[in-house]
């Protein structure tokens, strides 16, 4: 239970610690630009004015929409980095102590 309990505290510190993290992602040399916690929730969105007009203006609801999608798979990236490196930090503990 306490094995448990345990594991449950680092979950949520793990939680914490990516709702914490940013990823910003850019598009249209940057005059549009996305920020998401590394738990993918949405901090804000930037628009140039420049990017009004013009042609890309035209295409501004798609490219807003594929830079949200371009910012959360970063985020999943970023989780699955974390990840991998809590599991690793996890095991080496079990490791030591079976050779105890």
């Amino acid at each position: 239970m306490a094995r448990l309990s345990s594991r449950a505290t680092e979950f949520a510190e793990f939680e914490a610690r990516l709702a914490q993290e940013e990823i910003t992602a850019e598009a249209l040399n940057g005059r549009l630009r996305v920020v998401m916690t590394g738990d993918g929730r949405p901090v804000s969105l930037h628009i140039d004015p420049a990017a009004l007009h013009g042609p890309e203006g035209r295409r501004l609801g798609t490219h807003i929409s594929e830079l949200i999608m371009a910012a959360r798979q970063q985020a999943d990236v970023r989780r699955e980095e974390l990840e991998s490196g809590e599991l690793a930090s996890l095991a080496e503990p079990h490791e030591e102590s079976r050779r105890a």
